[in-house]
């Protein structure tokens, strides 16, 4: 649900009169890898852990050529837990605009 201060992002064409062909919300995300290949992850998000397995819903996040990473790509691998910062497109699936996996972006404390 959107609320008052909310970040969105309209995809349009025209000129004069424009005609929204999309529109996404910001949203976060933090939870654990299920899948990972070269364009995409599937995410089982923090929210769904208390969760049955069976009744845990995954996100699909896509990996674009602007999606930022907090470490090497490489490093998005089944069974990190990353954290995402992205665009909701709908249908549970996210547009990464950044991600970080967790194991590999905290700071080492000596």
């Amino acid at each position: 649900m959107l609320a008052v201060g909310d970040e969105i992002r309209v995809n349009y064409y025209g000129e004069g009169t424009l005609t929204a062909v999309s529109i996404s919300a910001k949203v976060i995300l933090a939870g654990g890898i299920v899948e990972a290949v070269s364009s995409r992850l599937t995410v089982v998000p923090d929210s769904t852990a208390e969760a049955t397995p069976g009744n845990r819903r995954s996100v699909v996040v896509y990996l674009g050529p602007s999606t930022k990473y907090g470490t090497s790509r490489k490093h998005l691998t089944v069974g990190r837990r990353v954290h995402v910062v992205g665009w909701d497109v709908g249908d549970r699936v996210i547009d990464a605009d950044k991600v970080a996996v967790y194991e590999s972006d905290m700071p080492v404390r000596y």
